[in-house]
C-alpha cells in the first residue's frame, strides 16, 4: 500500500505522529550534566537549613516574647527585650522576603512539605529554563549566600 492510497486526513495524522516522535525523544536529554546535579544538591541543601533556621528563629522569637512578657513595665530589661523581638521580627521578614523570591530549578516541582497555613514560596510564573547549567549554580550560591546573611544576623542578634 502506497502513500498515495490514504486520504489527506491520514496523512497529515501520520506526519504529526512522527513530528511528535522526534520532539518527545529530542525532549528525553538523558543524563543531567555534574554542573546541575551540583545546582540541584545545593539547592536542596538551602532548603534544609533555611527550614532549620526559620525553626530556631520561631523558637528564639517565642523564647523573647515569653521574658518580655514576664517584665514587668518598669523593669530595665523590658527596653532591650523589646528592640530584640524589633530586630527578630525585621530578621523574619527578611526571610520570608527571602523565601518568596525563591524559583524551581528546571524540571523541577515544588514537593517541599509546607507547614498547616504555609503557602508554596517559590515564584512559579519566573523561568529560567534557558540558563546555562553553570548560570543556575551561581543561582544558587548566591540564594545560600543570601540565607547564610540572615543566619549570621541572627547569630548577630542572639549572642
Amino acid at each position: 500500500m502506497n502513500s498515495s492510497n490514504f486520504s489527506p486526513y491520514a496523512q497529515a495524522f501520520k506526519a504529526c505522529a512522527l513530528f511528535l516522535a522526534f520532539v518527545v525523544a529530542g525532549c528525553q536529554s538523558g543524563e543531567e550534566s555534574k554542573t546541575m546535579k551540583e545546582a540541584r544538591a545545593l539547592h536542596e541543601a538551602t532548603h534544609v537549613e533555611a527550614e532549620r533556621f526559620h525553626e530556631r528563629l520561631v523558637t528564639i522569637q517565642e523564647d523573647v516574647t515569653a521574658m518580655a512578657g514576664q517584665a514587668k513595665d518598669g523593669d530595665a530589661l523590658k527596653p532591650h527585650y523589646e528592640a530584640i523581638m524589633a530586630k527578630l521580627d525585621t530578621l523574619h521578614e527578611k526571610y520570608h522576603a527571602w523565601s518568596s523570591n525563591q524559583v524551581l530549578l528546571p524540571g523541577a516541582t515544588c514537593n517541599h512539605d509546607h507547614e498547616d497555613g504555609e503557602h508554596h514560596h517559590h515564584d512559579h510564573g519566573t523561568s529560567l529554563d534557558e540558563l546555562s547549567d553553570a548560570d543556575h549554580l551561581e543561582i544558587q550560591k548566591a540564594i545560600r549566600a543570601e540565607l547564610d546573611g540572615l543566619m549570621e544576623e541572627l547569630y548577630a542578634i542572639h549572642q
